[in-house]
C-alpha cells in the first residue's frame, strides 16, 4: 500500500529534488520559448496592456465562429467561457476599437449578442496598472523573506521557504501560457494570495521538522499528510468555483490558484523537504536513529 514513507524511503529525497528541479526547468523555458516567440514573457491582459473587453452571456455561437466575424480587427482574441448557469464569450480587442463596431461585425455575421458588457482600459492606465502590480508583487516578497527569516533565525530554512514561493510563481506562469489563460489583474491577484499560502505549507513543514521530536521520517511523513490534506481541500473548493462561475475575474483567480497549487506540492514536498534535511544533517540535528534512514 502506498504511504508517504514509502514514497520518501524507496524514491529518495534526493531523487525528488531532481524531479522538482526538472519541473523549473521546464517552466523557464516555456516562458523563455515564449518571450522569443511573441516578445513577451506573459500574456497580459487588457487591463494591464489596455484594450477593450466585451462578454457576452447565454450565447449559442461558438467561439471560432465569433473568431471568424471579427477576424478584420487586428488583434481580438475570443475566449469561450462555461459555467452551470450560463455559456458566455469574453472579446478582447485594441483600445481603438469601439462597442458598436464590435456590434456591428457580429450582427453581419448573424451572431446575436443580447446580454453584453463593454469595457476600456486605455494603455496609459493598462501600463500603469502593471507597473504597480509588479511593484506589489516585489515588496510581497520581500516581505516574505523577512517574516521567514525572523520566524527560523537561519539562512537555509528562510531561502527554501523563498524558493518554493517563486517555484510556484514561476510554474504557475508557464502554466497558464500553456493553457492560453491571461495575466489578468484577477490572475495577479491569486499570484499574490498564491505567495501567502505557499508561507503556509512551508512553515507547517519547517516547523514540524525543527520544533518537533522525534525521527526525521515520522516528522516528514507526518507534515505532508497534514499538508497534502490543507491542498486537496483547497483545490478541491477553487476546483468547484471554477466551474460553479461565469465571471471571469472569478474563474481567472480560481484556475490561477488551481495550477500554482499543483506546482505546490513538489516545491513543498520534496525541494524544501531536501533542502532541510540536508541543514539538519549539517547542523547535527539529525537523529541517531534516523541513520537507518538515508535519502537517496
Amino acid at each position: 500500500m502506498f504511504t508517504f514513507r514509502t514514497l520518501y524511503s524507496k524514491i529518495g529525497l534526493k531523487n525528488l529534488m531532481i524531479f522538482h528541479v526538472v519541473i523549473i526547468l521546464l517552466a523557464i523555458g516555456t516562458l523563455v520559448f515564449y518571450h522569443q516567440t511573441t516578445g513577451e514573457w506573459f500574456n497580459r491582459s487588457f487591463e494591464l496592456k489596455g484594450g477593450v473587453q466585451m462578454n457576452i452571456d447565454d450565447i449559442t455561437a461558438e467561439p471560432s465562429d465569433i473568431e471568424k466575424a471579427l477576424a478584420s480587427i487586428d488583434g481580438a482574441s475570443v475566449r469561450g467561457y462555461t459555467s452551470v448557469a450560463t455559456k458566455g464569450v469574453s472579446i478582447n480587442a485594441p483600445a481603438e476599437i469601439d462597442e458598436a463596431t464590435i456590434l456591428n461585425k457580429l450582427k453581419a455575421a448573424g451572431i446575436d449578442a443580447k446580454a453584453y458588457s463593454f469595457q476600456v482600459v486605455g494603455p496609459t492606465l493598462g501600463e500603469g496598472f502593471w507597473s504597480q502590480s509588479v511593484y506589489a508583487f516585489a515588496l510581497a516578497f520581500i516581505f516574505m523573506g523577512i517574516i521567514a527569516f525572523i520566524m527560523f533565525r537561519s539562512v537555509a530554512p528562510s531561502l527554501a521557504v523563498i524558493q518554493a514561493a517563486c517555484a510556484d510563481i514561476i510554474v504557475a506562469l508557464a502554466g497558464m501560457r500553456l493553457f492560453g489563460m491571461e495575466l489578468s489583474l484577477a490572475a495577479f491577484s491569486a499570484l499574490l494570495l498564491m505567495v501567502g499560502y505557499s508561507i503556509d505549507t512551508d512553515i507547517l513543514l519547517t516547523n514540524k521538522m525543527l520544533r518537533k521530536e522525534g525521527k526525521f521520517i515520522d516528522k516528514l511523513t507526518e507534515a505532508t499528510r497534514t499538508g497534502l490534506t490543507m491542498t486537496s481541500t483547497a483545490m478541491a473548493a477553487v476546483t468547484v468555483l471554477y466551474f460553479a462561475t461565469s465571471a471571469n475575474a472569478i474563474r481567472d483567480i480560481s484556475s490561477t490558484l488551481l495550477i500554482a497549487m499543483v506546482a505546490d506540492i513538489p516545491a513543498t514536498w520534496f525541494m524544501n523537504a531536501g533542502i532541510l534535511h540536508w541543514w539538519m544533517a549539517k547542523k547535527g540535528m539529525i537523529d541517531k536513529q534516523d541513520e537507518g534512514w538515508v535519502p537517496k
